[in-house]
Parts: C-alpha cells; structure tokens; sequence
C-alpha cells in the first residue's frame, strides 16, 4: 500500500483520473438510487430507458479509468523490476571493470617500459568503460531515483562505519557518545534504509563494495586524466536535500548564484558554501577510493582547501519521503599546480 501511495502521488495523471473513477462512482450510485425512488411512482418506459442508458454510459467511464489507473501502476511497477534487474547487472559489470582497473594499475607499476604504452592504452580504454558504465547508471536515475538515492546514503554510513572502526573516532558532533553507540546509531539507521529498499536492491545493499585500495599517485593520477579529459577543467557533482544542506531548506537554495566554494568541513566531508556561510550541498567523491581520500586528492591537485566554483546545471531531482533533493554539477575555477597528465 505505501508503494501504490507513492507511484499515486508521484504521478498527477494518476490522481486525476483516480478522482475522475471515484466522481462516476458516485455518479452511478446517485443514479441508481434515484432510479428506485422513481420507480415507485409512475415513470414512462422512455425516463426508464435514458436512466438505464446514463447509467450504463457512467458504469462504461467508471469501468475504463479504473482499468487505466490499475494499468499504468502495474506498468510503473513492471518497470521498476526491469530497472532495479538493469542496474544489479551493471553494477557487476561495474565490479569487473573495476577489478581490471586495478589488475591494470598493478602492471603499470610493475611491467616494462616496453610494455607501457600498450597498458596506458588499455588503461583508457577501461577508464572509458568506466564513465559508460556510470552514465548507464545516471540513465536509470529517473526510473529508480529514490532508489539510487538511498543506496548513496547507505554507501555514505557504510563508508562511516568503517572510518570508525579503523579509526576509532568518537563521533565530534556529540562527545558523549562512545564509538560503540556510535557504530550501533549508524547500524541502526542502515537497517532503516535497507528497509525502504525493493528486495533485489537489499541483496545489493548487503554486497555494497568496499573502495579500491588507496594509491595516492594513481588517485592523482585519475583526477589528472578526468581533468584533461573534461577539456581542461574539473567538473564535480554535488547533492542537496535535508541529509546535505545546513542552516537552509533546499527550497531556498540558488544553485546559480556566484561567489560559491567547496570547502572541507569539520566533519570531513568536502561541502558547497554559499557566502554566508551556509552549507548548500555535499561534494561527491569523483574517485573509486574512500571519500576521505577523494577529498583530499581533490586539495592536493588544486593545492588549496577552498575552491570557488560555477553553476553548469542540475543533473537530477528526486523526492524521498516528502523530502526533495537536487544532483548538481559544478566547475571548479582553479588551474591544478599537480596534474600528472600532458595535454
């Protein structure tokens, strides 16, 4: 019930032809009501004959946009399954890709200058693969946005748990709380959102991969590239919505507006300020290592901590519970001093 709600909700062509069903409902029991109350009294074969027509004509209306309204959630929902199928399988394809790019990296490391060229040849190739396989991905984003959107947060705590495992780390926001309660708060809020997840995608959440082990040259390296290959510039996505943006409601938030940088936060994470200080949306981690150490290939490229940046467009919008988030994209306005790649 609380899917066929949110496919309603969702879709206002639905809720208009669900009133319009519930409005000839009505219509055809007034009628037949008035029909028994007129048939008391005397009343011509003819009146009998329009009733019995209008009725009928009304129960015809009634029957057609029921049957519409069943068949477009049955279509939603048959969609979602293919989509939810589209996006398992290309996420393994996501997880081969990934497993050559790292066999690749290891033989750069290791293999002969004679065999270099053909392995950086190989290597963007694979690179290629990459951005193919994650714009098949954005593809199915306005099918299973909601979707797509709580297993980004589920990655987020899973990445956070173990920071906090490895670490050690109390959690800064409050002192009180030990890493145990720390680490049993974060298990608790990923139980919740594996909930709210389609039961293909819970077996997905569960196999949530953990990052590339962390080479800071090739992550450079990587960042290097992506900068070149964007035409000289570094373009970074950010998200907003209630679990990203502080101090402002994303309802009253200028994407567009100029003066914007993205900053490391005290929490660690790298964010979007606006010039008062307020934090607008989250910065993506554009490498396939650990966001702490995204971020900091990102500082290292650039050699600052703070990064003006401009307005390109929105990616993506989605609701989830009642709350709505924005993917945006940014350019980064700063020459790197540390790019590993020739033009």
């Amino acid at each position: 019930m609380y899917k066929l709600k949110k496919n309603i909700k969702n879709n206002p062509v639905t809720v208009f032809e669900i009133i319009v069903s519930i409005t000839l409902c009505i219509l055809s029991i007034a009628l037949f009501t008035i029909q028994i109350v007129l048939s008391t009294g005397d009343t011509t074969g003819t009146e009998t004959a329009l009733f019995n027509l209008l009725q009928f004509l009304i129960t015809i209306g009634f029957s057609w946009f029921t049957a519409r309204v069943f068949s477009k959630l049955d279509f939603e929902k048959n969609m979602k399954k293919f989509a939810i199928s589209a996006y398992r399988r290309i996420k393994d394809i996501e997880k081969i890709n990934n497993r050559l790019h790292s066999t690749v990296k290891d033989m750069l490391t290791t293999s002969k200058t004679s065999d270099q060229t053909n392995l950086l040849v190989i290597e963007a190739i694979v690179h290629d693969a990459s951005n193919v396989v994650r714009s098949s991905i954005d593809d199915w984003g306005d099918v299973i946005g909601e979707e797509l959107i709580i297993l980004e947060q589920i990655r987020n705590l899973e990445h956070k748990k173990i920071a906090l495992k490895n670490s050690g780390e109390i959690v800064r926001q409050s002192p009180l709380i030990d890493e145990k309660s720390a680490l049993a708060s974060i298990e608790e809020k990923l139980d919740t959102l594996k909930s709210d997840l389609p039961s293909l995608l819970q077996i997905s959440s569960t196999e949530m991969e953990r990052p590339l082990e962390y080479d800071p040259d090739y992550a450079l390296f990587l960042l290097s590239k992506k900068y070149r290959e964007d035409d000289n510039r570094l373009t970074i996505k950010c998200v907003a919505g209630p679990t990203y943006s502080v101090n402002i409601k994303i309802e009253d938030v200028d994407f567009m507006q100029h003066g914007l940088v993205v900053k490391r936060s005290q929490g660690g994470s790298m964010d979007l300020y606006d010039k008062k200080g307020n934090i607008l949306a989250r910065v993506l981690n554009p490498l396939p290592f650990a966001y702490d150490q995204g971020v900091e290939t990102i500082e290292y490229l650039f050699n600052k901590q703070e990064l003006p940046v401009k307005f390109l467009k929105i990616v993506h919008s989605y609701e989830v519970d009642d709350d709505n988030y924005v993917h945006c994209l940014y350019e980064i306005l700063a020459d790197p001093v540390r790019c590993t790649v020739s033009k």
